[in-house]
This record gives C-alpha cells, structure tokens and sequence, in this order.
C-alpha cells in the first residue's frame, strides 16, 4: 500500500514554513531485472518527494461496479484506502483526476472535468501511449 507522510522542507534559501507547503513524500516500489536477459527480479524501494501543487493523481476505473465479479472486489479492498490518500493529497493541494475507460460524455462541460483539461501540459519522460507495449523480439 502507498505510505503518505508529510513533512515540511524549507526549500532555496530564505525559504520559510509560509513560503513552502510540506512536500508529499511516497514509498515507491518498483522491480528490476537482477542481470539483462533474466526473467527474475529483485524488488527495489525508494522515498520520492513531491510538491503537492506540482502533483496530480490520475485514478483509472475506479468503477462502483464492474462487470467482472473479482475487479469488484478488488475495487472494493483499494478504495478506502485510495479515497484517504487521495482526501490528503487533495487537501495539500495535489490535483486528483479520475479517468473512466469509458462514459466520458456524461463528464462532458462539468466543473471536473473543465479543471482536468485545464491542468498544466508536461512533457512526459515516458510517452504514455508507448510505455505498456511489449517487445515483439
């Protein structure tokens, strides 16, 4: 599970606690190969520190209901827990978007959704609409 602490960080010189909100500061979990060319991995964790105003959240399909019976439950086990992260982050000033998959028309011209596609544009270090694809060699 995500572990959310907060703590406050004077940043630049002559930064005082009324110049800087405290940063969000995340255990981060990722797995590496142990050598190129191997299928086993090793688990590597790291503290990362994030401006909350610089931040957003983006949740995918956090859906009610879904139409298979296991991504049910295991919405069910996540939400409490995301909902208390996403409630802190939001309220440090990290913008949270949610993303359907689907039914993005009944969004359409609401407050939600005007202050998503008014969010700042990054330039991304990972394009998203490569990242996931597999190699075919």
């Amino acid at each position: 599970m995500i572990k959310l602490c907060l703590f406050l960080i004077l940043a630049g010189a002559g930064a005082t606690a009324s110049t800087r909100a405290a940063d969000l500061v995340l255990q981060t979990r990722t797995r590496v190969a142990t050598a190129p060319g191997r299928v086993d991995w090793r688990v590597v964790e790291a503290t990362a520190r994030w401006e909350p105003r610089r931040t957003a959240i983006v949740v995918c399909d956090m859906w009610q209901r879904h139409w298979c019976r296991g991504a049910t439950e295991r919405v069910a086990e996540m939400a409490s827990r995301m909902n208390a992260v996403l409630n802190k982050a939001r309220a440090e000033g990290a913008l949270i978007i949610h993303c359907p998959s689907g039914g993005m028309a009944f969004y359409e011209g609401t407050p939600q959704r005007r202050l998503a596609q008014a969010a700042p544009k990054i330039a991304l270090k990972i394009p998203l609409e490569t990242w996931c694809k597999l190699d075919p060699g």
